[in-house]
């Protein structure tokens, strides 16, 4: 079952277009409704963030190629998203924290990667996926600051009283001042 389903979605990460359509998008959606089944109550995505308990341990260590190959794709394909869509890269990068990444450092240094499910000849490790996602991470808040820096008063007292009144996450709410200012 999970090989189909890994080819399917490295196959859309790799050629699903990111500026028309929205295929790219909904793998994006799909892949991590099998990365983050924590999140997953009743057949219905939560609306909450759930955190990644030891219980899903042995989930994520049967998935590491799952968690990784499609990660090594978006990772290079980001980079080609609009800024406004950025919070897609957060929702991506939200599943990857410090605990699901011990699992599968883990998982890595006790079994080889064939084991896994990944190719022996594959190009990156991930010591090299953690490099280009803290890349990734501080390309992010590089535009961030810029935006920050060239609104006016007016628009940093609007992105703080959003962010103050909770609606949404200071990241949200900068994000959604810069897609309104590109649009």
């Amino acid at each position: 079952m999970l090989a189909p389903l890994l080819e399917y979605i490295c196959a859309q990460l790799l050629k699903g277009s990111i500026h028309n359509g929205k295929t790219f998008y909904a793998v994006v959606d799909l892949w991590l409704i099998y990365l983050e089944p924590w999140n997953v109550h009743h057949q219905k995505i939560s609306t909450r963030h759930h955190k990644y308990t030891v219980d899903y341990k042995m989930y994520v260590q049967q998935r590491v190629a799952l968690y990784l190959v499609p990660l090594a794709i978006f990772l290079r394909r980001s980079r080609e998203l609009e800024f406004g869509k950025m919070n897609l890269v957060h929702k991506v990068l939200r599943v990857f924290s410090e605990p699901v990444v011990q699992v599968l450092e883990e998982t890595l240094t006790t079994a080889d990667y064939d084991t896994c499910g990944i190719p022996s000849n594959t190009p990156w490790t991930l010591q090299s996926l953690q490099d280009d996602f803290m890349g990734l991470v501080e390309e992010v808040q590089l535009l961030q600051l810029k935006k920050w820096r060239d609104m006016n008063f007016l628009e940093k007292r609007m992105y703080r009283l959003e962010a103050w009144m909770g609606s949404v996450t200071p990241e949200e709410a900068l994000l959604r001042r810069i897609w309104k200012a590109r649009h």
